[in-house]
């Protein structure tokens, strides 16, 4: 991949000598973290960029453990996923902060989306959130009291796994922590996020495809009515397609992962910004205060998302499923940020001199950002790039509003 971006110094163009380009223009193509991508990997990714002369290696691969921000370590993902959580449940007619709930997952202690989504459950709504059974590749644990919040963390901060999860901590009637080493632990996790009750299901760990058409039923319980009133998906692809559609005309109400768990890769991009301006060093300086004004920003673009879904859920009044809501609503922001780039680059030259686009790109920025590097954001990061984001923010803002 580094063959095709990285050109040598002083050489003509935009890539290596000997290769097509169709664009004709400068690109900045930058990767992302998924599952099994170690911080090790995702280190070892920017400085072979760096070894290899790309323009911008700071801003090759996001989730850096140092001059970065880790998806794992900060819980990006999860928060997203939680404010979506949330505003699904007061659809539902349950206030998380006024009221106990039930939650059941799937991803255990170990997971990036499921550890930090237990997290952000205690941190939020305390003694409320009742996570009644989680599963993941080594066992299954379910307690219809909830399950016992300090031994939860202990689980988390040791890397341990739900089938260390210590039995002596379970309280309610038929709880129970079940390895997978054994084969009937391993059918009991096999079935569990179809076979225990609860207000919502966020998927956050899993095989694609777990519910499928050929077992999506097993979700609803004897009497036709599913198995939670609710799911948020944390995990992408975890049901097909054509499955949540069938779950949804069995009256269950799905956020899709397209919304559910963009803040992942919103924060992917703002590591991006940063890495396209600043050094190394220059990010580290700022990065105590840069992540949580990121967290912050990560939290209201969920939130702008997720309340207009689920006011135009309402509004349809049952004609129109929160995922397909969901697609539309991406279309449409897709479709106008590209009206929008079309005339910005058409009518652009140097964002620099326009005060009013400035403006608007600066409000994009994390304030410590636009306080500390001001020049740079408005000078030095690629005309490209800054016209992208621009026509992104704008269209989703307009629609949102």
């Amino acid at each position: 991949f580094l063959d095709l971006l990285a050109v040598p110094e002083g050489s003509e163009g935009f890539v290596q000598p000997g290769i097509v380009d169709y664009l004709n223009r400068e690109e900045i193509i930058f990767l992302g973290p998924d599952e099994n991508i170690t911080p090790a990997h995702i280190q070892w990714m920017a400085d072979r960029a760096a070894r290899r002369g790309y323009k911008w290696p700071s801003a090759f691969m996001s989730s850096k453990p140092g001059a970065g921000i880790a998806h794992k370590q900060y819980g990006v993902t999860s928060e997203g996923v939680i404010v979506f959580a949330e505003e699904l449940l007061l659809t539902l007619g349950i206030d998380p902060r006024s009221r106990p709930f039930t939650v059941k997952i799937t991803g255990g202690p170990a997971g990036d989306v499921a550890s930090n989504v237990m997290r952000i459950l205690m941190r939020e709504y305390g003694d409320n959130a009742k996570i009644v059974a989680m599963s993941d590749g080594h066992g299954a644990a379910h307690d219809p009291d909830g399950m016992d919040h300090g031994e939860l963390l202990r689980l988390m901060d040791n890397d341990l796994k739900t089938s260390d999860f210590d039995k002596s901590r379970l309280k309610g009637e038929g709880a129970f922590a079940v390895s997978t080493a054994d084969p009937q632990g391993a059918r009991i996790r096999n079935s569990l996020h179809n076979t225990v009750v609860a207000d919502i299901f966020i998927p956050s760990g899993g095989r694609p495809d777990t519910v499928n058409m050929s077992n999506w039923k097993a979700f609803l319980q004897q009497d036709g009515t599913p198995s939670a009133k609710g799911i948020v998906e944390g995990a992408n692809i975890f049901i097909s397609t054509d499955a949540r559609a069938q779950l949804e005309k069995a009256g269950v109400t799905v956020v899709p992962g397209p919304s559910a768990n963009k803040t992942g890769v919103i924060c992917s991009s703002y590591e991006i910004l940063a890495g396209l301006i600043l050094s190394e060093a220059e990010f580290l300086d700022i990065k105590k205060d840069y992540i949580p004004q990121l967290l912050d920003i990560l939290r209201m673009r969920a939130r702008s998302e997720a309340r207009l879904l689920m006011r135009e859920y309402k509004l349809a009044g049952g004609q129109r499923t929160v995922t397909e809501l969901s697609y539309a609503l991406s279309e449409s922001i897709n479709a106008l940020a590209d009206q929008v780039d079309a005339v910005l680059t058409g009518s652009v030259e140097r964002v620099a001199d326009d005060p009013a686009l400035v403006e608007v790109l600066l409000s994009y920025c994390p304030a410590v950002l636009v306080e500390r590097y001001r020049d740079r954001i408005v000078n030095d990061l690629p005309r490209p790039h800054q016209l992208a984001l621009l026509a992104s923010f704008i269209s989703a803002r307009m629609l949102y509003q």
